[in-house]
């Protein structure tokens, strides 16, 4: 069956990012994915771990594609997808122990990141956690020629977007109850950072 919208990257990136969430994932039993794009990452997810109740969600602008895709693919674990804005002062009531999100902190704007970090904080409990995929500026490492052009390419199609600094993320953790508890080295210069709510 086919695909409505397809995300290369979503494809190539899936296995990887799969292989090193098991551990995080086996122990959780409902994710909420933000910004799930195509939802080729929540279905393969959700096939992996069928005990997980898995909940997509959108920008509200995007949701249709998110839609279209799950009602072609979608499995029995995946509820049915939400619209969710980070920019938005109140979330509607949400039931995870663990959220998941790959590749969104760099299209936003950094006041949208910041209202993000304030909705997860108080939506996890202490001890649970977020997984944040996607590439990071770290100022004691080299950025990568890659992440560098890719940077420059955001900022041209919006100057409020942009490859976010580590540092900025952890202080702003702190602000909003979540604590960086590992930085998982993936493929292409991205990362997971785990954080955990206290």
């Amino acid at each position: 069956m086919q695909w409505t919208h397809w995300a290369e990257s979503a494809e190539q990136n899936k296995k990887p990012i799969a292989e090193a969430l098991n551990p995080y994932l086996s122990a959780a039993s409902a994710v909420l994915e933000i910004g799930s794009g195509t939802g080729q990452h929540a279905v393969h997810f959700a096939e992996l771990h069928p005990h997980l109740r898995w909940q997509p969600s959108e920008h509200p602008h995007n949701l249709n594609t998110l839609q279209q895709n799950l009602s072609l693919h979608g499995r029995s674990n995946i509820e049915t997808a939400i619209a969710l804005d980070a920019r938005a002062p109140q979330w509607p009531a949400l039931s995870a122990d663990m959220i998941y999100s790959a590749n969104t902190l760099h299209i936003m704007s950094w006041a949208s990141v910041q209202q993000l970090f304030a909705h997860m904080g108080a939506l996890l409990s202490p001890g649970q956690r977020v997984l944040l995929y996607g590439p990071f500026r770290f100022a004691d490492r080299a950025f990568a020629v890659s992440n560098t052009a890719f940077d420059q390419y955001l900022q041209r199609a919006d100057p409020l977007s942009g490859i976010r600094d580590i540092d900025a993320l952890v202080e702003l953790g702190q602000q909003t109850g979540l604590r960086l508890e590992s930085d998982i080295e993936m493929p292409a210069n991205n990362h997971i950072l785990v954080w955990q709510g206290h």
